[in-house]
């Protein structure tokens, strides 16, 4: 009975045909299901040994060699192939991709003239057998030998003609995986505004396919380069979703190492060294060694930063051995800088000083590492006294970043690659204000500041630091007196600029502040005032910030203040009165904020329009939002009719309801009014502050006027008030500041913004704006016109003098007379 059952399970075998396994397989690998795949190729295989159909049997080799690659079994993979021998004619198709996956399977295991000469056997064959389908999936693979052996112009130029011919031969698959692949390829020039574009761009079509590796894939890979840039919010919402969906191990330390890393850059030492620790054992347990180089080297950065000087060295050694051990792409300079830092730390400032030296002179995978050790020279010299080279070499540092940032495509990531790297500003300003050059060290602040905001749409412009005369000179002649603050991670600086004299005051640092200022926010939210508040935190917030420039505040009567981090989101008009704490300091002077001082006297240097009659007014509001879950503005139609009936009847426009859309702010040139008000929601968007909006009429898609395209509609006004919520902006950049609308219509042209900084849906705020521009058609000075219209809801007594009402408006300012 046994051998006849036998028998029986082998006729049934020999009758199964290997056609339908290597469809299955051929499927599966299409689909991104690499194992079950390489085990359906097994099959067909077995099946078609011994069977008179060779095809068949090179088809099942060669879809197991290639699930065998995207298995990241490249060394199994190179067997297989090597094996089997190459497929005889007239199997020629077959011979072109058994050289594709062999060029592939070298080039993984570092064998590149080996690769080279398979591609090009196998571009022969394909270019024979007449399939432009095979020769631009060469052609894909060949991008990625010419990347690794750092042709990566060749390889952008080949990738290109993939994404050309898959369009062309409507292989949607292809495209994708060629711009992944570009995406790579520009990562590995540093290129990470245009990587990430590709990298997005894909994985919406690979989702659109089911293709979850690739989709994940380029998440993570997007992740990274958000990081790289800068955009950490982003960066961690890209890395946790391909984290929780990484398909194998490989992708799994990968996406948990960098998650680590955006840890690392937000200062949060303790979760990075935990998640270098995760990566480093999946690492390990997978025997990647390049990749456990990677994260033993972030762990002695890491643990440099926790003051374990002993185990960032071990960590360092044990990084440093494996990078030898094997070929890593991972350049020396990482660990030498490492090893610098911990000498440094140790105050073994010769040893430091070779090292850092060294290091400047290291091939460079990363050109940050560069920056680092000039960074580092800088301190070292700065421990040894050596005034000059000191000096050099922060100069070489900044001059470096400022070129990479000028050189990045996208505002939103111009903002936040400065802001990453402001630790080297903050350094230098260290350095300058202790060895009491504060002159210098005031004009270090403003070099990173307003860089972006003072570029115009289609240009290059360059704004210039005038330093501390001009800025003593434009105190003078504008009769104003200029606080400049700068947050720091161990200590703050407030610089006072005056007609006579540039004073520099030591100030507590960033954590310090900006918890006083949020205590200070909170007794304001909770509809209290914070004058008459048992809490100290009102007082402490205005002797640490106000106190310092009394001599210079006595007698001012105009005040530009330009704020840092945590500063832009309080109101210093609500502040006790650095003279009399008894009464808000709103009530001594006329308060306006500039983004920075090289700002406001560059637009001052600007001549004023004057082909334009004043006074001419665009009102646009009280819409009727297709967002339902926004709640009615109830008093945005009487906010609009008492400002129309404060001005002029001549001039205006006026947009209500319907005819309150994006596209009817554009229709009738903005650039034509000198008065610009919105009363509509803002919404605000905290990962990409550009894409923040305003809510008009109209529908869903359409009803949406974004800060972006706000900066693409020039301006000439001298006023553009956006009465809504958090209209001034949710995000600040280091060296940029608040980014939001008040940014936005800044940079479009406008003079003055009035922008709120919290909600107030309030019948106060139509109180306000009616006398806000009664005052202005009055002739008085938008700033004036803003205090005289808050003064008198203080002075009237009541819930409205509560700084809630008042206090969210603030007026931003680029007017330098």
């Amino acid at each position: 009975m046994r051998s006849l059952l036998l028998a029986l399970v082998f006729l049934s075998a020999c009758r199964e045909a290997p056609d339908g396994h290597v469809e299955t397989a051929a499927r599966l690998l299409r689909q991104e299901k690499f194992e079950p795949a390489s085990e359906e190729a097994d099959k067909a295989i077995a099946l078609a040994q011994g069977a008179q159909n060779p095809a068949v049997l090179w088809r099942a080799r060669l879809i197991k060699a290639e699930a065998l690659l995207d298995l990241r079994l490249y060394p199994k993979a190179n067997d297989l192939l090597e094996s089997v021998g190459q497929p005889e004619s007239p199997l020629l198709l077959e011979r072109a991709r058994f050289y594709l996956l062999l060029g592939e399977a070298k080039y993984r295991k570092g064998e590149y003239a080996k690769s080279e000469k398979a591609f090009d056997e196998a571009a022969r064959c394909a270019t024979t057998a007449g399939s432009p389908l095979l020769i631009a999936q060469i052609r894909l693979k060949h991008a990625n030998l010419l990347r690794l052996q750092n042709h990566v112009g060749e390889a952008e130029a080949e990738l290109r003609q993939v994404m050309d011919a898959a369009e062309t031969l409507n292989e949607p698959y292809l495209g994708m995986q060629a711009a992944g692949d570009l995406g790579v390829a520009l990562v590995s020039e540093h290129r990470f505004d245009e990587a990430v574009f590709w990298f997005e761009t894909s994985k919406v079509r690979f989702q659109s396919l089911g293709a979850a590796t690739s989709v994940n894939k380029d998440e993570g890979n997007a992740g990274l380069c958000y990081q790289r840039l800068g955009d950490l919010d982003s960066a961690r919402a890209s890395l946790e979703r391909a984290k929780r969906h990484a398909p194998d191990p490989f992708q799994q330390q990968m996406w948990t190492g960098n998650l680590a890393n955006v840890d690392f850059y937000n200062s949060n030492f303790q979760a990075a060294a935990q998640g270098y620790q995760e990566a480093l054992e999946i690492a390990r347990q997978i025997d990647d060694k390049t990749d456990a180089a990677r994260w033993l080297s972030n762990l002695a950065s890491t643990y440099i930063e926790l003051g374990k000087l002993d185990e960032a060295e071990e960590y360092n050694r044990r990084a440093f051995e494996l990078k030898h051990q094997t070929d890593s792409a991972l350049s020396e300079i990482f660990s030498v800088n490492n090893q610098a830092r911990i000498a440094l730390r140790r105050g073994n400032l010769n040893e430091a000083e070779q090292l850092f030296g060294k290091a400047t002179t290291l091939p460079s995978s990363d050109p940050t590492e560069v920056l680092e050790a000039h960074g580092g020279l800088a301190e070292v010299y700065r421990a040894q006294d050596r005034t000059r080279e000191a000096k050099l070499e922060f100069q070489t540092t900044l001059a470096d970043i400022g070129d990479r940032q000028a050189k990045l495509l996208r505002d939103q990531f111009k903002l936040s690659y400065l802001s990453s790297l402001i630790r080297f500003y903050q350094n230098y300003v260290d350095f300058l204000s202790e060895t009491g050059d504060h002159d210098g060290a005031v004009a270090v602040a403003e070099s990173s500041r307003s860089r972006v905001l003072a570029s115009r749409i289609g240009k290059n412009d360059v704004l210039e630091t005038r330093g501390a005369q001009a800025y003593r000179k434009f105190a003078g002649a504008n009769h104003t007196v200029l606080l400049e603050y700068w947050l720091g991670r161990t200590r703050s600086y407030l610089w006072v600029v005056s007609a006579d004299e540039i004073r520099n005051f030591e100030l507590p640092s960033q954590s310090v502040l900006s918890a006083q200022v949020a205590r200070f926010n909170a007794v304001i939210q909770a509809q209290r005032d914070p004058l008459n508040v048992p809490s100290s935190s009102a007082r402490e917030l205005s002797q640490e910030l106000l106190s310092p420039a009394l001599g210079a505040l006595s007698s001012a009567q105009k005040v530009v203040i330009i704020p840092d981090g945590a500063l832009y989101g309080l109101n210093f008009e609500a502040l006790p009165s650095p003279g009399d704490a008894g009464k808000p300091w709103i009530e001594s002077v006329t308060l306006s904020v500039a983004p920075s001082l090289d700002y406001l006297i560059s637009s001052g240097d600007s001549p004023r329009p004057t082909s334009k009659a004043t006074q001419t007014a665009l009102l646009i509001g009280d819409p009727h939002p297709a967002d339902s879950s926004l709640p009615p503005l109830e008093f945005a139609g009487k906010e609009i009719a008492s400002i129309s009936a404060a001005l002029p009847k001549d001039g205006q426009k006026v947009l209500r309801g319907d005819q309150a859309t994006p596209t009817a702010y554009t229709a009738d040139p903005p650039a034509s009014f000198d008065l610009i008000h919105f009363a509509a929601h803002a919404v605000a968007n905290r990962e990409d502050p550009l894409d923040s909006a305003v809510i008009l009429s109209g529908a869903p898609a359409s009803c949406k006027l974004f800060a972006r395209d706000v900066m693409a509609a020039p301006l000439n006004a001298r006023l553009v008030t956006i009465s809504a919520c958090r209209s001034a902006g949710s995000k600040t950049y280091a060296g940029e500041g608040l980014v939001g609308f008040a940014w936005a219509f800044l940079r479009a042209g406008a003079r003055n913004v009035i922008a709120g900084l919290w909600d107030v849906n309030d019948q106060s705020t139509a109180l306000l704006m009616q006398r806000l521009y009664s005052a202005i058609n009055d002739g008085v000075a938008p700033a004036e016109a803003l205090r005289q219209a808050k003064l008198s809801l203080i002075h009237a007594g009541g819930s409205y003098a509560k700084p809630y009402y008042w206090a969210p408006f603030e007026l931003f300012t680029r007017e330098g007379r």
